[in-house]
């Protein structure tokens, strides 16, 4: 169990005193963390009401997957919304989608990976199952923090077609690996690979910054 929450959360600690710890950015990274929460009770409701469980598990369903990850981009307006909030404006500007990006992925890691991988390594033997979950925490980081550069710039700029396209694909990244992982078509590793490589081409091309 200790591997696996040093493979989750190892990246998010290595952020925190990188790049956050020394800044005035708490009150907003907790603040994200809570209109995630608040977020993702409107997404499981709408999953809930208009989706239908796959009947197995890792099955891909293009319908469904459709329509999750359409209700999946209502994250978007969670995070505009993050972003909008007196907390983070009362942050540095570069640093907004730094301490809401953060905050926004930890709660994800927290709520959505902490607990079950503590529940399904006490008292069982290895589960790659756990080490996947556990990486998966590295891909959210780095999307997450990719997203909310975007949305900010949305909010500052406008629309651009390069962040359109970044958007899609992150949005995207779920229900691919959902169908290659389902065809047989790439292994969880090559899976973990190609996302962290998504992930930040994503930050690099939508410009976050870890410092000033």
């Amino acid at each position: 169990m200790v591997n696996c929450m040093t493979l989750a959360f190892g990246p998010y600690a290595l952020v925190w005193y990188r790049a956050i710890a020394d800044q005035d950015l708490k009150s907003l990274v907790l603040w994200s963390g809570v209109l995630y929460g608040l977020t993702q009770i409107v997404i499981g409701l709408a999953m809930a009401t208009f989706l239908t469980p796959p009947e197995k598990e890792g099955e891909f369903h293009l319908l469904h997957e459709i329509g999750r990850t359409l209700i999946s981009s209502m994250n978007l307006g969670g995070m505009f919304l993050a972003l909008s909030t007196k907390t983070a404006k009362q942050s540095a500007r570069h640093l907004r989608p730094l301490g809401t990006g953060f905050g926004w992925s930890a709660a994800n890691c927290v709520l959505g990976t902490a607990g079950p991988l503590i529940y399904s390594s006490v008292g069982t033997e290895f589960n790659m199952k756990n080490i996947e979950a556990a990486l998966g925490c590295t891909v959210t980081l780095l999307a997450t923090l990719a997203l909310v550069t975007i949305v900010e710039k949305f909010r500052k700029n406008g629309v651009n077609f390069v962040h359109v396209v970044l958007t899609a694909l992150l949005l995207c990244q779920s229900s691919c690996s959902v169908y290659l992982s389902s065809v047989s078509a790439a292994s969880p590793l090559q899976l973990f690979v190609g996302n962290v490589a998504l992930g930040w081409i994503s930050c690099y091309v939508a410009g976050v910054k870890l410092g000033e």
